[in-house]
């Protein structure tokens, strides 16, 4: 049995849907909850099997992932540890790009790669959500840009094999949630970037890693920023 329970554009943060994926785990709690996601329709869908109640299901997308690396030509490339490389900060283009670079750029499908990195953060991978926020800034990349979008690429590569679980959770609240922000961050725009993921069953249901809407002042006032504006979306989620 399978139901829908949410769009690839707002994954995991429709409360209607959260609430009914909720209600029907109470009604299947002989079940265990199978999530994958449908690529044609851009669904979240929502799988009911007859396990035991003890088994951690994973949400696979190795074949998704696949044939995107081998879009690109890196079906065989060499993997790296993280996302991004560390201490990386790129800057939007204030001067057209050079002859050099528009010629290197000619043929390299930046957009379209950011698009699929970015289907993928979105439903699947919060572990490159932050990476994929970073980069889709960028309409007019260089070679940097695409270096980064080739490194994520790698990343991914080497992580094919990780997935999101879902199971019995021995946490005591239904929600385990996790929150950060740093402190202007952005070169450009001199923003803060709000991270959080929310975690039930545990395994992540909700997450985001985005530039908050104002410009902080200080540690503290980005602290306040993102807590103020995660405890509010946690509040609904109690809700649920």
């Amino acid at each position: 049995m399978w139901m829908t329970v949410t769009s690839l554009q707002e994954p995991g943060r429709t409360f209607s849907t959260l609430k009914q994926s909720c209600t029907l785990k109470q009604s299947c709690k002989s079940a265990s909850n199978y999530v994958t996601w449908d690529p044609p329709t851009g669904s979240l869908v929502l799988i009911i099997s007859t396990t035991t109640p003890h088994t951690r299901l994973p949400c696979p997308n190795i074949s998704t992932v696949s044939d995107m690396l081998k879009d690109f030509g890196l079906e065989d490339c060499a993997s790296v540890k993280t996302p991004m490389v560390p201490g990386l900060h790129l800057e939007r283009l204030a001067t057209p790009l050079s002859p050099e670079e528009i010629k290197f750029m000619k043929d390299k499908p930046y957009l379209h790669a950011i698009g699929k990195l970015t289907w993928m953060a979105n439903g699947t991978s919060p572990d490159i959500a932050y990476a994929a926020g970073v980069l889709v800034h960028f309409n007019c990349a260089g070679k940097a840009q695409w270096t980064a979008v080739k490194h994520l690429l790698h990343y991914i590569k080497g992580t094919l094999n990780y997935k999101l679980h879902y199971g019995p959770c021995p946490h005591p609240a239904a929600f385990a949630s996790f929150s950060d922000a740093d402190f202007a961050g952005d070169i450009d725009s001199a923003k803060s970037t709000t991270g959080f993921v929310l975690l039930m069953g545990g395994g992540a249901v909700s997450w985001s890693s985005k530039l908050q809407s104002c410009i902080a002042h200080s540690t503290t006032e980005a602290e306040f920023c993102y807590r103020t504006s995660f405890t509010t979306y946690f509040l609904d989620l109690t809700n649920v």
